[in-house]
């Protein structure tokens, strides 16, 4: 069942990006960052194991991917009990931007419509009320369920370490496949 997928709980294993691995702040839902942790369940357990606890973060003008995870703080871009491992080579490659942004990302309340003006705006059914990512108000309530659709904007730039003139710099959208579906 969705609401109970072990592999995508808030604030534990769903997908979630940090503003730094220094800083290790969660970033709101359609925040951006440069680290994101995720869980995969390889071996189709429905365990959630160690090796399945991933990510990818900068470190000091490398890339890094997170192969170990720490079971009881799994939503961390931290070092402790995590281990991260090296994509990149610092001797070769410095990597000056690496940005997760999830601003394109929707989180739909399935409620909506449902002939009331819950957001007190003087409008039934408008686009905010389904909206549970619309702010300031916070228009989920307790039973409602909720769809979010996940979209990382990856971008990716660096130089030449020994010559700071050659730069490249990629982006990437994903569409993650794996919805966030969750009872409020």
């Amino acid at each position: 069942m969705p609401t109970t997928n072990l592999f995508n709980t808030v604030d534990n294993t769903a997908l979630e990006v940090f503003d730094s691995m220094s800083g290790n702040t969660q970033v709101a839902a359609t925040g951006s960052g440069s680290c994101i942790v995720y869980t995969y369940d390889a071996d189709q357990d429905g365990v959630v194991d160690a090796n399945e606890l991933l990510g990818f973060r900068l470190n000091a003008g490398v890339v890094q991917m997170r192969t170990v995870g720490n079971i009881a703080d799994p939503d961390t871009c931290a070092s402790s009990n995590n281990t991260w491992t090296d994509l990149t080579d610092a001797d070769f490659i410095t990597v000056t931007t690496l940005s997760f942004d999830l601003s394109a990302s929707m989180c739909l309340n399935t409620r909506e419509p449902d002939l009331l003006d819950n957001d007190a705006d003087g409008t039934v059914d408008n686009a905010e009320e389904a909206d549970c990512y619309d702010a300031p108000l916070p228009v989920a309530a307790s039973g409602d369920i909720t769809v979010e659709t996940r979209q990382v904007d990856i971008t990716l730039g660096g130089n030449l370490t020994a010559d700071a003139f050659t730069r490249l710099s990629q982006a990437q959208s994903v569409r993650v496949r794996n919805d966030l579906v969750r009872i409020r």
